[in-house]
Order: structure tokens, then sequence, then C-alpha cells
């Protein structure tokens, strides 16, 4: 099995700026930057007071990868190696591991280390394409999916999504379940959820893994804290 893992961050460029901009580019904190791209949650979510901790807590990993890397230059990139892509692994690899090992043309020592040493702008689609025209060019007219057209049918949420948001309902109105959670947020995004309204499925799902989370430890015998992260 052929996997191009690391091959679009590495020579395609992809992780190299933040909304079109390359880390010498931009004026604002390096550090808010970093971790309004790498949030995998929504503030809102939370009552203030934790929202306020998650954010301040968050933020010390990015400011870390700013001492270690931004005079490198190559902050982006390396923020995104050492705290993204690692995440992925067990998705990529270990999953099909019995049937098949993976071979992994991009993830090398060499082309990693090239790509510390050369300008951020070096590398583009553009590069990605002739490699492929020259090496394999029997796959080099297969576009990449980022660049078909966008679909413009209507999106459905999936029905689980829809579920989930109708077991949550109740539990919106108890004072002991989804402490964190401010109603005045959760219960529109809740209902909207019921309607499968697409827009908020990223909401629902989010509430579903806090909900479980909590489940799993209230099952557990013990009680989470929220006030104390």
């Amino acid at each position: 099995m052929v996997n191009g893992f690391v091959g679009d961050p590495l020579v395609r460029g992809t992780i190299d700026a933040i909304d079109g901009k390359y880390q010498t580019e931009c004026s604002g904190d390096l550090a808010d930057i970093l971790q309004q791209k790498h949030l995998f949650t929504c503030f809102s979510a939370f009552r203030k007071s934790i929202a306020a901790r998650i954010r301040l807590r968050s933020r010390v990993p990015m400011e870390d990868a700013v001492r270690k890397w931004a005079q490198v230059g190559k902050l982006f990139a390396c923020t995104n190696f050492y705290y993204r892509q690692r995440c992925y692994t067990s998705n990529n690899f270990l999953q099909h591991r019995e049937l098949a090992e993976a071979l992994l043309p991009f993830y090398s020592w060499s082309l990693f280390a090239y790509k510390m040493q050369h300008d951020d702008k070096v590398f583009s689609r553009t590069v990605y394409q002739r490699i492929f025209q020259k090496y394999f060019p029997e796959v080099s007219t297969i576009p990449h999916a980022s660049d078909l057209p966008t679909n413009k049918r209507k999106h459905t949420v999936s029905r689980h999504t829809r579920k989930w948001a109708r077991q949550m309902f109740p539990l919106m109105f108890s004072r002991e379940r989804l402490a964190f959670l401010p109603r005045a947020w959760g219960i529109p995004i809740d209902l909207a959820g019921i309607m499968g309204l697409y827009r908020v499925e990223d909401g629902v799902l989010l509430l579903e893994r806090l909900y479980l989370l909590e489940k799993r430890v209230r099952d557990a015998g013990l009680h989470v804290d929220w006030d104390a992260i």
C-alpha cells in the first residue's frame, strides 16, 4: 500500500502558510495565529470561566513553538509536523498493518532536511505536479482532490447527528449533567441538530464527545470538576 503521508506538507507546501500568509508576512501575535489554526474545539461550548482557562492553557504549547522555531523561519511547518501530523499515524498506518505495510515515499529524513534548508515559497502545487509528470506520468493527469470543482449539492447531516441531538436534549435542562455548557449556546445548537441543519453538525459532534467523556467518568464512579480545568 503506497501512502502519500506528509507529501502535501513537505512538497506541496500546504502547511507553510496560514490563511495564505507565510510567517514572514504575518504582523500579528504568532502564538495567537497558531492557536487559532490548530484549535479543535469551540470556546462558545464552555462557560466563560472554563473557556478562559482552556484558552490560556492551550496557548502554552504555541508559545513554546514560537520560541523554538520562529527564528528558524519554519514556525508554521514545524508546529504542524510536531503537533498535528503525529496524530494521524494511527489512522494512516496502524489500522491496516495486519493487511499491508505502508510504503511511504515522502517520509524520509533527507526530504525533511531538504525542506528545512529551502525557502517555504520553493514548495508549491506546481512542484508537486512536475514531480509526477517527470517520474510518474501515468498518474500525473489525475487531479488532486483540492483541485476538483466544489460540489454544489446540498449538504446533509449524518443520521447519527440528529439521533445524538435528540438523545442529548433532555440533558440540556439538567443541573447535574453537561455542567460545562452555557445553555444559551447549547440549546439552540441542539435544536438545530435535531432539525438536521448542516452548519451546526460540528457543534453537535463536539457536545456528543464531551457528553461521552462525562458519561464515562460518571460510570467509573468519578466526578468531572470542570471548574478545575
